[in-house]
């Protein structure tokens, strides 16, 4: 009878301690989603990801490998209201660009999720991007052509 309350306590102090965690990390992280991105037809993994919250202070990020699909998985903290902005390197042989996706955060409180897809492809010498951004399933579509010369920047919100 001890035997079966004491396994019984430790089950549910398990559960609570799993809890506390879940918890900590949906407070500590309001900020949250994955990148991928694609250069002509291949995959390509984003290998730093800068935030700056828009009163110029920098925000750690978390990133790594996202299990479920191909792109990098990210976690800020994202805990104020207002315009947080993301900026990561795509540098191969063929290119050499920093797109900036600007999120605008209306809600301090509110968890965003937000899933960054970038098709990069050439067409007849000039480099084009197709870029999507789901935030909160809520789709954001923008074509920018010669990004070479001209800079991949988006807001979304």
């Amino acid at each position: 009878m001890k035997k079966k309350t004491i396994i019984m306590i430790g089950i549910i102090g398990i559960f609570v301690l799993l809890g506390i965690i879940v918890l900590i990390d949906f407070l500590m992280f309001k900020l949250r989603g994955d990148i991928s991105v694609t250069i002509n037809g291949e995959e390509y993994l984003v290998e730093q990801i800068e935030c700056i919250y828009e009163e110029a202070k920098n925000e750690k990020v978390t990133f790594g490998k996202a299990f479920m699909d191909s792109g990098v998985a990210f976690k800020n903290s994202g805990s104020s209201y207002g315009m947080y902005e993301y900026s990561f390197l795509i540098s191969k042989e063929e290119i050499n660009i920093e797109p900036k996706i600007r999120v605008f955060k209306t809600n301090w409180y509110r968890m965003y999720i937000i899933d960054i897809d970038i098709d990069i492809y050439e067409d007849n010498g000039v480099w084009n991007a197709d870029v999507s951004v789901e935030l909160n399933n809520r789709t954001y579509q923008e074509t920018f052509y010669d990004i070479e010369n001209n800079a991949i920047e988006m807001r979304v919100e």
